[in-house]
């Protein structure tokens, strides 16, 4: 009698882990089902907020006439246009290469207007970088100035990266 006792609260138990642990597995995916819809929701509301932004920046008409300066500046400096201004812009953060100023003077006179008026923006919206990027894939003007600012994402080293996916 104590064998078939013990016999069936064994099976009892294996029963009672076994719907205990499906349960359990149950309310954890059921869990996680809600969480990955509610990051999924946020995440949905967060682009939709930031292509809005970047829609109401890009479409201002102070926007359009700085990407039309700077690419027209840009289409001026010709084949050297990468080098040059990379040479004054990433090595010392801002224009001070004496040997390009010359060259660089109506850039330089645009990028005055625009870096101030881009950085408010930026600062409000909380970006990482701004760019402004011409139709022919160069990145005219950048905030923060990287390597990758002065390139061209057709072409250039950056043809491969997420950016240049999204502009193409």
């Amino acid at each position: 009698m104590l064998f078939n006792t013990t016999f069936v609260m064994v099976i009892a138990l294996f029963v009672a882990s076994y719907l205990t642990r499906d349960a359990l597995e149950s309310a954890a995916k059921d869990k996680l089902a809600v969480v990955l819809e509610s990051r999924e929701h946020a995440l949905k509301s967060w682009t939709t907020m930031l292509q809005a932004q970047m829609t109401v920046l890009a479409t201002t008409p102070r926007t359009v006439s700085l990407l039309t300066e700077f690419s027209t500046e840009f289409q001026h400096l010709g084949d050297t246009a990468q080098v040059v201004l990379q040479q004054n812009y990433l090595t010392v953060g801002n224009r001070q290469n004496t040997q390009t100023q010359r060259s660089t003077e109506a850039y330089d006179n645009i990028h005055r207007v625009a870096q101030p008026f881009f950085m408010t923006r930026h600062d409000a919206y909380e970006w990482e970088d701004m760019y402004l990027i011409d139709a022919q894939g160069n990145v005219v003007f950048s905030l923060k100035k990287e390597s990758d600012f002065a390139t061209n994402l057709h072409t250039g080293p950056w043809r491969d990266s997420g950016l240049a996916h999204v502009v193409i």
